[in-house]
């Protein structure tokens, strides 16, 4: 039988060809680092790391800065709150807060708010950061909190998770912020909500060698108290998940629904800072709460979700590649890969808006007490833009 090697390299080339489209990379634009100009390249580098990006008002909104007190750049604040105009593709500098970092923005109504994650001031007080009709307050307000590091509100109230100097604590005001109301969670800060159904959650460092740890407490509205739910310990909360020996946190929840939350699960890391290891739901079912782990590719590190109507979106890692995955509830959370490609550092946070995905590039060190400067990306800091069909 003859055969035509030259049909066959032809045929192979083609399949070769058409792999290179459907497998291609994503184009991806640099819009600048914008926080190169008060964060230099070297050491000061790493407080270019975007923490948080958060979409208000048809802008984007950017958080960087450095809280820790050790690795590098420590301490870096004061910090300007820098905005993105999606139209121009430009930055603003609109505002300075009193903090070492800017780690967390939230939305509620037509306000912005930023939790006072490390104030460059005197320890007598914490501060809260709201914007509305087009103009920063700041609320000084909270007594001798050391860090405020979430914030919610419910039932026409503020919630606040504090870390003071030898415990942690909820404080709860009403909308103005002027005056509030402590109930200690205990030895350990607080360091973050979750929401299910009409039920609020404080959360502290959960321990990978105890599962009895009491890390969880919740908000009981009609008593104006907190109470320990034993339940909700690290392998509830944390289900199917190998752990090392280091804190474990829950960072980055988000309410998709009235009885769905999704967060990541982080060992503390570096201070303030986080190491993702996985990626969780918890919802409430005939008003019992079960959890799971959503299972991602194999090698990919978590970092951010938002939602966009029923459209869950989660950011990942991989060693190469950012990479973004795609759910909803009426899949039942199947994801779908619509975003991959390659470059030199990883991305910590992302937006979207009108099609469009927004990236803030990071970097970490792998031991904060023994760093090298290697260690540390120039492009830290960078924000990107990759636009998809819808």
């Amino acid at each position: 039988m003859f055969i035509d090697m030259r049909k066959i390299m032809i045929k192979k080339l083609l399949i070769l060809f058409l792999c290179t489209i459907i497998y291609a990379d994503n184009a991806y634009k640099l819009i600048g680092n914008p926080y190169e100009r008060d964060y230099k390249n070297g050491e000061m580098s790493y407080a270019r790391n975007i923490w948080d990006m958060q979409l208000y008002d048809g802008k984007i909104y950017l958080g960087a800065g450095n809280s820790s007190n050790e690795g590098p750049a420590q301490n870096a604040g004061r910090v300007y709150v820098v905005s993105l105009d999606p139209k121009r593709d430009t930055f603003s500098f609109e505002y300075e807060v009193a903090e070492e970092q800017i780690d967390l923005f939230k939305v509620y109504g037509d306000i912005l708010y930023i939790p006072g994650h490390d104030a460059t001031q005197k320890w007598d007080f914490g501060n809260i950061y709201r914007k509305f009709e087009n103009r920063w307050y700041k609320s000084r307000t909270l007594p001798h909190a050391l860090h405020v590091y979430d914030l919610v509100i419910k039932n026409d109230k503020v919630f606040t998770a504090i870390g003071l100097n030898n415990h942690g604590s909820v404080f709860i005001s009403d909308k103005k912020a002027q005056s509030w109301e402590e109930l200690s969670q205990g030895k350990g800060r607080v360091y973050s909500f979750l929401e299910v159904g009409d039920e609020l959650f404080a959360t502290k460092t959960f321990k990978p060698t105890d599962i009895r740890t009491l890390s969880v407490t919740e908000w009981l509205h009609k008593e104006n108290k907190f109470s320990t739910r034993f339940d909700l310990n690290t392998l509830k909360i944390f289900p199917d998940t190998k752990f090392h020996k280091r804190n474990i946190k829950i960072i980055k929840p988000l309410k998709f629904d009235e009885n769905s939350t999704f967060y990541i699960g982080a060992y503390q890391y570096n201070d303030h800072q986080n190491l993702p290891f996985g990626f969780y739901k918890l919802e409430l079912h005939n008003k019992m709460l079960k959890s799971s782990k959503i299972l991602l590719p194999k090698n990919s590190t978590p970092r951010d979700s938002i939602k966009r109507e029923n459209n869950l979106y989660i950011l990942t890692n991989t060693n190469t590649h950012v990479e973004v995955f795609k759910a909803s509830k009426e899949n039942n959370f199947t994801l779908h890969k619509i975003i991959s490609f390659k470059y030199p550092t990883f991305a910590r946070s992302f937006e979207e808006l009108n099609g469009c995905f927004y990236f803030g590039m990071g970097s970490e060190i792998k031991n904060p007490k023994s760093w090298k400067l290697s260690e540390l990306k120039k492009e830290t800091g960078d924000i990107l833009k990759v636009c998809v069909e819808k």
